[in-house]
C-alpha cells in the first residue's frame, strides 16, 4: 500500500454521459462511521426510495479490479495485503491516501452497478467512496449531494459501539490497528471537508446532539425535488 501522490489527485475517468443517466441518484457522502446507512435507510423508508451501499460491494469491486487499470484497489486486496501490512505497517496518513485512492477507483464500478438499477423510484446511494470531485463529474445539480462529517469525539464513540469483528483483530496489535483506522478516517474526513467546501456542497456535521430524524428532515429538505 505505497503512499499515493496527494489527496486531491486526479481521479478515475468515468463516462461522460452518466451526468445524463444518473440524474435520479442522490449521494450521501461521508468518511465512516458518520450515520449514512442510518439517515438513508430512514430517508427510504420515508419516500420509498432505493438504496445503494457502496459498502456492500466492496468484495466484487475488489474482484473486478485490473492491476494495471485499477493500482490502488489491485493493491489492497486480501490476497495483496495481511492485516498485520494492512493496518500495522503504514502511518495512518500514507492508509489515508492510499484508502482514497483505491475507494476512487471503485467509483467506476459503483456508477455501473447504479446504471443496472430501476430508475424509478430515486436512488440514494451512501457511502464513504463517494468523494466531492468524482460527484462532480455525475450530478446534475450540486443540491444532489450531502456529506455528513463526524467530529472526532462522534467518531470515536460510533467505532466503538460497532466494535465487530475485523481483520485487525488478527494482528499481532489489534488495539493500535484501530487506533491506525480511526486516524486514517480523521484524515479521510478533513480531505472531504476541504473538497466539498471548495466546491460549494452541503456539509452537514454530525456530533450526535441531533436525532437522525432530525438530520434526515434537514436533508430531505434539500433533496425535495427528486423526493416527489
Amino acid at each position: 500500500m505505497p503512499k499515493s501522490h496527494a489527496l486531491g489527485r486526479s481521479y478515475p475517468e468515468v463516462m461522460t454521459e452518466s451526468s445524463t443517466f444518473l440524474s435520479h441518484v442522490l449521494w450521501l457522502g461521508g468518511p465512516p462511521d458518520a450515520g449514512k446507512t442510518s439517515i438513508a435507510n430512514t430517508l427510504a423508508d420515508w419516500h420509498g426510495l432505493q438504496v445503494y451501499h457502496f459498502d456492500q460491494h466492496e468484495a466484487a469491486h475488489m474482484q473486478r479490479a485490473d492491476a494495471e487499470k485499477k493500482p490502488a484497489l489491485w493493491a489492497a486486496r486480501p490476497e495483496n495485503l495481511t492485516p498485520e501490512q494492512r493496518w500495522l505497517t503504514f502511518t495512518p496518513e500514507e492508509m489515508g491516501y492510499a484508502t482514497i485512492d483505491a475507494w476512487s477507483e471503485r467509483f467506476e464500478y459503483a456508477c455501473e452497478d447504479l446504471l443496472d438499477m430501476p430508475k424509478r423510484p430515486p436512488i440514494i446511494a451512501e457511502g464513504p467512496g463517494f468523494f466531492p470531485d468524482l460527484l462532480m463529474m455525475v450530478m446534475d445539480e450540486p443540491r444532489q449531494a450531502v456529506f455528513l462529517l463526524p467530529s472526532d469525539e462522534f467518531k470515536a464513540r460510533s467505532f466503538g459501539r460497532r466494535a465487530k469483528p475485523a481483520d485487525r483483530d488478527q494482528t499481532t496489535n489489534p488495539e493500535q490497528a484501530s487506533l491506525n483506522l480511526i486516524t486514517r478516517d480523521f484524515y479521510m474526513t478533513e480531505h472531504i471537508h476541504d473538497r466539498a467546501e471548495a466546491l460549494g456542497l452541503t456539509i452537514i456535521e454530525v456530533d450526535g446532539t441531533r436525532p437522525i430524524d432530525d438530520i434526515a428532515s434537514e436533508i430531505e429538505e434539500q433533496w425535495g425535488p427528486w423526493l416527489h
